[in-house]
């Protein structure tokens, strides 16, 4: 839950120059690092991370800032002046995305073992896990993090 303001709201609107800003401040919570639990790594928790989003918009839409002068100002796709949104990917660049995404977890568990001497007593824990399961995944032919292509 987010933190009141001293005003008792769960927002603060700062306008800075003639822009708006909502600005929410949370209580910190514990937390698991993903980098430190590759474990927590899968479809799951890209199912839950896009179902928590797709909340998010959806509540967005139904806000209702007070103010009129608040509210954000609306686009389309077509009006941002960025010409990387409007191309499309062709597909012989997509029917490689599964060979790049293998080179990509083959590249990483290499680039992980650059800097080792070779003496598995210089590894921690967490490295020998993360090696075992790197191996185990390439053998499997299955992704490292959770993004599985198919065509």
């Amino acid at each position: 839950m987010p933190i009141q303001t001293i005003e008792g709201n769960m927002t603060k609107v700062c306008i800075d120059r003639e822009q708006c800003f909502i600005a929410v401040v949370f209580e910190g919570v514990p937390v698991k690092f993903f980098d430190r639990e590759p474990e927590l790594w899968g479809s799951g928790l890209f199912s839950k991370w896009g179902a928590t989003m797709g909340a998010i918009h959806s509540l967005s839409r139904s806000y209702d800032p007070g103010d009129r002068k608040f509210i954000r100002k609306e686009w389309k796709p077509a009006e941002i002046n960025n010409p990387y949104l409007h191309n499309r990917l062709d597909y012989e660049w997509i029917r490689l995305i599964p060979l790049l995404m293998d080179y990509r977890n083959i590249g990483s568990f290499f680039w992980w073992l650059s800097n080792w001497d070779g003496n598995e007593d210089n590894l921690s824990e967490f490295q020998k896990k993360a090696i075992i399961d790197a191996v185990h995944l390439i053998e499997r032919d299955m992704p490292f993090d959770g993004c599985n292509f198919e065509l």
